[in-house]
Order: structure tokens, then sequence, then C-alpha cells
């Protein structure tokens, strides 16, 4: 699945920006205020792109994910408990967002049940989710998300 999401800023790391018009074209859009006190650039807005793809995580994904979940957390607390889920509980399914072959995203949703009083409840709980800080609040997390239900729907 191909997603695109925004960038905060319209010059990050030699990306390209599109006018408004064109960015409706996309998936994923948002406003930079640019910080102009006339509010030139607040309603036209800047746009950017990033083409990513979300897929199924691998066991060559591992160590990779390890590391992600260790830089966005700076511990390692939930890379471990990642890898605790990864060992001991099945019925996972675990998602890793790549752009350009690197992996800048991953989520884990871990079988749940709930006991009530009306019986027990089978659902799914979303063990940790982990982006590079430098692709935070570019989107990614709620790709992330949106796919795991869809998938988990089905």
């Amino acid at each position: 699945m191909k997603v695109f999401s925004p960038l905060p800023t319209v010059m990050d790391e030699g990306r390209y920006a599109v006018t408004k018009n064109e960015a409706e074209k996309y998936m994923f859009k948002k406003e930079i205020n640019m910080g102009d006190p006339i509010g030139l650039f607040s309603s036209a807005a800047c746009y950017a792109r990033i083409e990513m793809t979300i897929r199924q995580e691998t066991k060559e994904d591992i160590n990779e994910v390890y590391v992600l979940h260790e830089v966005a957390f700076g511990q390692p607390q939930e890379a471990n408990i990642v890898d605790k889920l990864r060992n001991n509980c099945e019925g996972l399914l675990s998602l890793v967002a790549t752009e350009n072959g690197k992996i800048v995203g991953h989520i884990l949703f871990s079988p749940a049940e709930i006991e009530g009083p009306f019986g027990a409840i089978k659902g799914v709980g979303l063990a940790s989710m982990a982006v590079l800080p430098s692709m935070q609040r570019h989107g990614i997390e709620t790709q992330l998300i949106n796919k795991g239900i869809e998938i988990e729907k089905n």
C-alpha cells in the first residue's frame, strides 16, 4: 500500500513542495504556517509529500525495528516489550512503514480478551508504536493505526 504524508517544511531533505491545488490530489496534506504576519502563506499553505509503503514485518526487519523503538523512545524498554510479545504471543499483527527501503515506523497489535459480566470480549491491543523522531507528526502514526485496524477487521 502506498500512502502520502505531509512534511513540516517545504525544504526538508531535498523533497519538493507543491501548491495547495496540487496537494489536494494527494491523500494527506498539512498547512504549514510560515510565520507570515499578514497571513499570506497561512491560507495558501505550502505542501510536500513523502512516498511510503506499509507492509507486514519480516524476520529481516526485527533488528531495525528494535533500534527504531530505542531511538523513538530514548530507551530500550519499549523495544524489549515488542521482542517479548513477538516471542511469547501468537496472533500478532506487526506492520512497518518504509521509505526508500528504510523502516521509519512500526506498530504491533496483539490479541486481547476482556472478561466481563456477559462473557469475554475478544479484540486486539496496540502494544507499541514507534516512528523515527525526524518523521513524527507527519501522519505516519495515523496511517499505521488505520492500516492495522483495516487488516484486523478482515
